[in-house]
């Protein structure tokens, strides 16, 4: 009859001690008081691919939710205590940020509150490197990989896709949406072992995103857990409409505010993982404030160019948003002066209407090829020695660069002044970006950020004088 030390070698770690549940491990781990109730909700399914494999799992919450916490720590390595045989590939839009989580599940598994749970899990000896690790007298382990990381030669029977999206920016890119598409199907995709299960942890940015593509054409092949920071109909944790997914953390008061800072498109993706199509939903009609008469108390005013592309494309538009900022903080659009000219004759009328804007109005214009002389070109024609005057050049997608003033136009802080030009500039405001032009949203979104910078600056801090040009 064996003794007892040679029993206890010939055990499995899931014979040497019955492994505990994932909530049970969990809350031995984290120690929390409180649950929160829609990481609890996680558990069946987590459980599921423990326990039979095979399992592809989507999960979209709302940013610092726990998501990645409870999805991308904690999971894998209470996964690996019951199957220490098995290698997990943890992906994220950057090789740091997957390191990191890799890191975390390390420590989790070197510590001592770990081993109460898993006695006879340990690390290997040369698992110093938090990309790549490996479990002792096992083969299991874990990878960490950015999207784009090369991953040829590794298998994993758990892959796990924690935020492969970085940003707003990356994500209105058709380009890389194209390219993270291409890396999950032809990279990772393909170094499933046998039964492998996948989960992708995300937060909603865009309906094309990896998500929308997956569940577009494939909706038979995930399980897709969708929970939105304020309960909609039919919710799965059987909320209340309007009740908030944590509201001990993010009570509906905090989430309202959010909302209003960023704008409901943004929030819509976000915070509700239900990104809305972009015509239409950007700028609303109803968001501005039509006035009939402006107010006097502007800390700045700025004209803002926006040029046609090329010389040789006629049928576009240059646009020049002349937009204030109120010492109550409002922002005012007080006039749009729109043509098309070839651009031999465009700086003349840039010139006209800097004289009848006056010296206090800022003139901004778009430097893009040819047109990152106008600047230079305005300031050296007769006359304009008392202006202001900067260059911007463009950075990153249109739809993104006209967010910030989306966000400020749908918290009801922008004015409009009544002309013959308002109904033309909310039109193309309300169909971007599906419209024929973009042009006063492009200026409109320079005007707003060169005045956004300026309020930051505090300079100057006191209101102008305004000029008495009476515009239509």
């Amino acid at each position: 009859m064996p003794n007892k030390a040679e029993d206890h070698q010939e055990q499995t770690p899931n014979e040497a001690k019955s492994p505990p549940s994932f909530l049970a491990f969990r809350k031995h781990i984290y120690r929390r008081i409180d649950e929160p109730k829609h990481l609890a909700y996680l558990h069946n399914y987590l459980s599921a691919i423990a326990e039979r494999g095979d399992q592809q799992l989507i999960v979209s919450m709302p940013p610092r939710h726990g998501k990645s916490f409870t999805l991308s720590r904690l999971f894998p390595a209470w996964y690996l205590g019951i199957h220490p045989d098995h290698r997990v590939i943890l992906a994220s839009y950057g090789a740091s940020l997957a390191i990191k989580n890799s890191r975390a599940v390390r420590n989790i598994l070197n510590s001592p509150v770990y081993r109460e749970q898993f006695p006879l899990i340990k690390l290997a000896n040369d698992a110093r490197s938090a990309e790549s690790w490996d479990i002792a007298e096992h083969g299991g382990g874990m990878d960490a990989v950015g999207v784009g990381g090369g991953i040829t030669g590794k298998g994993a029977h758990l892959l796990i896709v924690d935020d492969p999206v970085k940003s707003r920016a990356e994500a209105e890119s058709a380009h890389m949406r194209d390219y993270l598409w291409e890396w999950f199907n032809s990279d990772l995709y393909t170094r499933r072992e046998p039964h492998a299960s996948i989960i992708i942890v995300m937060t909603r940015w865009h309906m094309d995103d990896l998500v929308g593509r997956l569940l577009r054409n494939q909706p038979d092949s995930w399980t897709y857990i969708r929970l939105p920071a304020l309960a909609e109909a039919n919710d799965p944790l059987n909320r209340a409409v309007g009740e908030a997914l944590w509201e001990a953390r993010f009570p509906v008061t905090a989430l309202r505010e959010i909302e209003a800072n960023i704008g409901a498109y943004a929030f819509a993706g976000l915070y509700q993982q239900n990104p809305i199509p972009q015509a239409g939903g950007l700028f609303k009609r109803g968001s501005f404030n039509l006035i009939d008469v402006p107010p006097t108390d502007f800390l700045y005013r700025v004209r803002f160019w926006d040029f046609a592309m090329s010389e040789r494309e006629h049928a576009d538009y240059t646009a020049g948003v002349l937009m204030g900022m109120t010492t109550d903080e409002r922002f005012v659009v007080l006039h749009v002066e729109r043509f098309r000219a070839e651009w031999t004759d465009v700086l003349p009328r840039v010139i006209a209407t800097a004289r009848a804007d006056g010296t206090n109005v800022i003139v901004g214009m778009e430097q893009v090829a040819y047109q990152s002389r106008a600047v230079q070109q305005f300031l050296s024609s007769e006359g304009m020695a008392g202006y202001a005057a900067f260059g911007q050049k463009p950075e990153g997608e249109k739809f993104v660069r006209a967010l910030p003033f989306a966000a400020r136009a749908s918290q009801k802080l922008v004015d409009l002044v009544r002309g013959e030009w308002t109904d033309a500039f909310l039109d193309e405001l309300v169909a971007f970006p599906q419209g024929a032009h973009d042009d006063q949203v492009d200026a409109a979104g320079g005007a707003y950020t060169k005045l956004v910078e300026l309020h930051t600056l505090q300079q100057p801090r006191r209101a102008l004088p305004v000029s008495t040009t009476k515009y239509t």
